[in-house]
């Protein structure tokens, strides 16, 4: 077991505090962020377990597919979102193709939603995940989620109603959810929610887009649950929080990861890839978990609280409605 949790911190506490910590991140890791191209800090891991070389993760990455899907339909490419990036929502990218064709935008954007899901597809369907960070470097994961839930927001996940967005094919975490009794899943690809669907027969399956969950009531679920996916190439993660605070019912728990840590070229890299440089950026993970912190507490989460782990960092928190007796 290899993890560190962080003290669950009111809203008032919070703000004061994550200003202080983006402070001193800033001062140990200097004002630049780090190319690491094979860099960071580094596991050896052996040969037959590695994925290859970081430019194979370029052409295989959902930024290049996606854009690639759509110029297939829309016979012409965007000059501007399709080179990727954090900063790049899925509805930039339709901007950018509605601006250089004579399609409406409804129509483009169902067809950037159809290559979204068949990049996911391409690229996790069939995975066993045997060789990413977690099966290679770090098995304990499932330990820091179960503290988490246990310890942390105090909950009995198997008798929640959950939702959880972003299960993939379902294979990575199986044993996290097999035992839910009320479980629905969302996934954006088609393939890999049906395989999701076969492995752990929830009560129900929708292929959505974590920004949109349509399909969800207000105020339906107990916990919201999505692992490794907020940095997921064109997510929006301020639609996505604020679709999560709509669906969860009063006092409903969300725990969310992203990665900050991954396998290649061999060994064990600190970080995320970045598409634009083709190294990682050691920073990034932490500065996601404080843009989504930040975003809980401008939703008026409470009980708000962090948990990192050499594959990736939990964010936790709960739904409040009222605050001193008023709603918020």
């Amino acid at each position: 077991m290899l993890f560190k949790c962080g003290i669950t911190l009111e809203k008032e506490i919070i703000i004061a505090i994550i200003a202080a910590i983006s402070v001193i991140v800033v001062a140990i890791i200097g004002l630049k962020k780090p190319h690491v191209s094979g860099g960071g800090r580094e596991v050896l891991i052996l040969p037959e377990q590695g994925l290859g070389k970081t430019n194979h993760l370029k052409e295989k990455h959902i930024s290049t597919l996606v854009p690639r899907y759509m110029e297939e339909k829309l016979a012409i490419a965007p000059p501007r979102a399709w080179r990727g990036g954090w900063d790049i929502t899925l509805d930039v990218l339709i901007d950018d193709f509605v601006s250089h064709t004579k399609k409406n935008k409804a129509y483009v954007r169902k067809i950037a939603e159809v290559s979204l899901g068949k990049a996911f597809d391409e690229k996790y369907c069939k995975s066993n995940y045997k060789y990413d960070v977690r099966g290679v470097y770090y098995s304990d994961w499932t330990e820091a989620f179960n503290f988490i839930i246990n310890k942390k927001v105090m909950r009995d996940i198997k008798t929640l109603k959950t939702l959880v967005v972003g299960i993939g094919n379902g294979v990575a975490e199986k044993e996290l959810y097999k035992s839910i009794t009320d479980l629905t899943i969302v996934d954006i690809a088609p393939e890999s929610l049906k395989n999701a669907t076969e492995i752990l027969s929830p009560k129900a399956a929708y292929n959505l887009n974590a920004s949109n969950l349509n399909c969800i009531n207000d105020s339906s679920m107990g916990a919201y649950v999505s692992l490794t996916t907020y940095q997921s190439a064109y997510f929006n993660v301020e639609k996505s929080l604020e679709e999560a605070k709509r669906v969860l019912e009063n006092n409903g728990v969300i725990v969310i990861s992203v990665i900050c840590g991954n396998i290649g070229e061999n060994r064990y890299i600190e970080g995320q890839f970045d598409i634009k440089t083709g190294g990682y950026d050691r920073n990034r993970p932490f500065e996601l978990s404080y843009d989504i912190i930040r975003k809980l507490i401008l939703l008026n989460f409470t009980n708000i609280g962090t948990c990192s782990t050499p594959s990736e960092i939990f964010v936790y928190g709960e739904k409040t409605l009222c605050r001193d007796g008023i709603e918020v």
